[in-house]
């Protein structure tokens, strides 16, 4: 069977800490956000990247400060602010500064400072902060699992906004061409016919808010590794950072796709945890409600993979009733009618699965009767084809069952639906003549040669130039006719030889027969001593088979026996006529001696 290929990938995860990353301070996170965070956006950098108050939070800054102090002073005299602005994202992405190497998963300040490595989210901080330093009015886009930076720069026309994709040191103010690429390469690999979580347009938020983005993500990965109160209390730490109820809903539909991005990685694993967990993670990101319609679809579409995968995880295991209870849960949290659809005819899909291997043929059936009378949507219509395929292989396989089972009339059953549903193709009449050979074998083999002749006529009348359908019913018929003749019913076997002769002209069992019949007759009325019945009975015998030896030593016995009665009543001319007849056909069996004796005193 064919399985529905419906896993997606999306992007990978833009903006989540890297599982590499030194997790600093992973205790209990406080519920109030400290003096430091609101007043130098420095320090609340750092303390959202994992730095504990304190003697580790001054080290950071200390090591931070090493770099941060010398680019400050090499552009504070660059007059422009575009210019300024440029100057900042190259000197960051110079060999051995702080842009070392970009990773997906390197969300915070930390992963910049002990690696030098980052992503949209730390690198965009990072700049804003320095940005601020020298002078600039920098802010942060939030898109679905991307974040960059909108500078206000003077323009001739007054401000004017200036996006930096500072994953990039291309990405100042890039062209449509160059921020496409930019885009394309922090989305990261997809499957086939995915979509991008990363989009052209986002929510403009302050370096504050972009900075909760930090918690947000971090609170994602405790939410994937299981640390549910962690994940919660980074979360409203980062919600804290967010100045009104829509700033609040951006966060969660960011929290929501990262969970998405995440889950997406583990989706396309085959290892069955990673699996479990990926659908896990799938149904904390739905219960946060995102509202972004791209995140949304996203956080739905790999819900329903990361359910597939898990519904055929499970039917490895041969849990049937898992795989309808899996089905049923996922879709009742929320996703479109479509996908529920699609969930559920998608679980019954691999119930047949399971039931074709165990050759519950006709259960298979029923499952893919049921999974086809769900209204799928048109992103469900090569898992419509693919159910179908497969309905016919389950009725296909069901009536060839049937077939080697000996029910005739059920294989032709299941045959005709398969008709119903593919018209007259040679391949179907293919398979009807398959199950008519396989029920007439098996009748054949258990010796019901009525049974036999009953399907191997329907083959010749269904397909009259099958050579094995042919040859089969005369075989049936004769094992048919066989005891009749040996039973001396000639009678009776007289219609079964017509029609082995209708069948085939050519066949020498119907003369055989024909004489067999005729020497039975004549041995009776041989026992009656009705000599000259007889022996025209057996004449006749041997002008349908001259040359079968068994005939001609019939006739001669039959002969010796008349010709000693002549004999014996004085008809001597008439003895001595059948014993010259005796001597023409040559019978070893009837010898000169036998013959004198029969003769006695007409010798």
């Amino acid at each position: 069977m064919r399985l529905r290929g419906v896993l997606w990938l999306g992007c990978l995860t833009a903006c989540a800490a890297s599982p590499q990353t030194r997790e600093v301070g992973e205790a209990p996170v406080p519920d109030v956000v400290p003096a430091a965070e609101a007043h130098d956006l420095f320090d609340a950098a750092l303390l959202a990247s994992g730095y504990d108050e304190g003697a580790q939070l001054t080290s950071a800054r200390r090591r931070l400060e090493t770099f941060v102090a010398p680019i400050v002073q090499q552009l504070a005299s660059v007059k422009d602010d575009r210019t300024r602005a440029a100057a900042l994202l190259v000197t960051l992405h110079d060999k051995g500064s702080l842009f070392g190497t970009y990773d997906a998963r390197a969300t915070t300040l930390a992963d910049i400072i002990d690696r030098r490595h980052f992503n949209c989210v730390s690198a965009s901080v990072l700049y804003n902060l320095i940005a601020d330093r020298l002078e600039l009015d920098a802010a942060a886009q939030l898109l679905p699992t991307h974040a960059r930076t909108l500078l206000s720069v003077p323009g001739a026309k007054g401000l004017a906004r200036v996006v930096v994709e500072t994953t990039s040191p291309a990405g100042f103010d890039p062209s449509q061409a160059d921020e496409a690429k930019i885009l394309a390469s922090v989305a990261g690999p997809r499957a086939d016919g995915a979509r991008t979580l990363v989009s052209e347009s986002g929510a403009v938020v302050s370096t504050r808010v972009l900075i909760g983005t930090i918690y947000v993500n971090r609170a994602s990965i405790a939410q994937e590794a299981g640390k549910y109160e962690l994940a919660e209390s980074l979360f409203a730490r980062g919600e804290a950072f967010a100045s009104s109820d829509e700033m609040r809903r951006v966060l969660r539909d960011q929290r929501a796709a990262l969970l998405s991005q995440l889950a997406g990685d583990d989706v396309t694993s085959d290892d069955p945890e990673r699996l479990r967990r990926a659908y896990r993670t799938l149904l904390a990101a739905v219960k946060l409600e995102p509202t972004h319609p791209n995140v949304r679809e996203a956080v739905f579409h790999n819900l329903r993979a990361a359910a597939e995968r898990l519904i055929f995880l499970e039917a490895q295991q041969g849990a049937e009733e898992r795989l309808i209870a899996l089905a049923t849960e996922a879709a009742a949290v929320g996703i479109s009618s479509a996908d529920r659809s699609g969930l559920r005819a998608f679980a019954l899909s691999e119930v047949a699965r399971l039931r074709v291997e165990a050759q519950d043929y006709e259960g298979a059936v029923k499952a893919l009767d049921l999974a086809l009378k769900e209204q799928l949507g048109e992103s469900d219509r090569r898992l419509e084809e693919t159910l179908r395929t497969n309905r016919i292989s389950a009725l296909r396989l069901a009536a060839f069952r049937s077939a080697r089972l000996g029910d005739f009339r059920e294989g032709l059953s299941l045959i005709d639906r398969i008709e119903q549903h593919l018209g007259a193709r040679p391949e179907v009449g293919e398979d009807r003549l398959r199950v008519i050979h396989l029920v007439g074998n098996k009748r054949l083999d258990d010796r019901d040669y009525r049974g036999a002749v009953e399907v191997y006529r329907e083959g010749v009348r269904r397909f009259p130039r099958d050579d094995a359908s042919r040859n089969n019913l005369v075989a049936a018929l004769e094992r048919l006719a066989m005891p009749m003749i040996e039973n001396g019913r000639c009678s009776e076997v007289r219609e079964l030889l017509e029609e082995i002769r209708s069948v085939d002209d050519q066949t020498r069992f119907v003369r055989l027969a024909e004489s067999r019949c005729l020497i039975e007759r004549a041995q009776r009325r041989l026992e009656a001593k009705d000599y000259a019945e007889a022996v025209d009975l057996i004449r006749a015998a041997r002008r349908a088979n001259p040359n079968e030896p068994a005939v001609v030593q019939n006739l001669a016995v039959a002969l010796l026996r008349w010709a000693t009665d002549l004999s014996s009543r004085g008809k001597c001319t008439e003895a001595r006529g059948l014993v010259k007849e005796i001597g023409a056909l040559r019978v070893a069996a009837v010898d000169r001696a036998q013959t004198k004796r029969a003769l006695g005193r007409c010798g």
